[in-house]
């Protein structure tokens, strides 16, 4: 089994590589503006660090750092997320890019085994698992079932979405991880057709705590918003919200 790519935070690029990078994907009912995969890709070619935009998915360290600077943009709509990921290193929030080069069980493999690394690892607070290579619903759910396979891995069904009529819509998947006794819930992102407007995100994406919650709230669910988090500066709060309303 090959080892998937693993970044601990750490930024190997200028800051100004993504400086007043404009959305241009319009996605959602509210037709609101989303920095798309390809804004990304164009930029790192500008900048000589791609050969072409079609490189990007073939290069982890690079869609790692896309992934991180999208979070950390408040493109989710999410103030905390968004503070987490612009200190990764601080808060403990790794990403992990599997080789897909054997197919969804092989990756499958590869997730489980890194992600159970993670959890163990000291310091470790937040696992994304990034997905270059998959490109539909379709690959999606195929690696969703082979992850069942793996310990501590399950799919639920969540309920239904309803359009704007009421009428009944897509079932709606739910992914949970099993971490140190309790029951994490994976958060979903990607650019696929179904997707909220705040979960198009440039790669598609799992989201979990790697840590156990604490408190009552927490007794059986190891939550993302668990991770511990002193203060938020007024600036960026300020900053953020203005982002959160043009977004939502």
């Amino acid at each position: 089994m090959q080892a998937p790519f693993v970044w601990a935070g750490k930024s190997s690029l200028r800051r100004d590589v993504f400086a007043e990078l404009g959305p241009s994907l319009h996605h959602g009912r509210s037709g609101a503006r989303r920095t798309s995969r390809d804004d990304y890709a164009d930029r790192l070619t500008s900048r000589g660090l791609l050969q072409g935009p079609a490189e990007l998915p073939s290069r982890p360290a690079l869609v790692a750092e896309v992934q991180a600077h999208w979070h950390s943009t408040a493109a989710s709509g999410c103030l905390f997320e968004a503070y987490l990921s612009s200190k990764r290193e601080h808060y403990g929030w790794v990403t992990v890019v599997p080789v897909d080069d054997e197919g969804p069980a092989a990756m499958a493999e590869q997730i489980g085994a890194e992600v159970q690394r993670q959890v163990q690892a000291e310091g470790v607070e937040i696992v994304s698992v990034v997905l270059p290579s998959v490109a539909s619903s379709s690959q999606l759910i195929e690696l969703l079932r082979a992850l069942e396979a793996q310990p501590g891995w399950y799919v639920v069904i969540a309920g239904r979405d309803q359009d704007a009529s009421g009428a009944e819509g897509p079932t709606l998947l739910g992914v949970r991880c099993r971490v140190g006794g309790q029951t994490t819930e994976v958060v979903g992102f990607g650019p696929l057709p179904l997707a909220a407007p705040t979960r198009f995100a440039p790669f598609v994406e799992l989201v979990l705590r790697a840590k156990p919650g604490s408190g009552d709230r927490s007794s059986r669910r190891a939550l993302l918003r668990d991770t511990d988090v002193r203060e938020l500066p007024d600036a960026l709060l300020d900053g953020w919200r203005e982002r959160s309303r043009e977004l939502r």
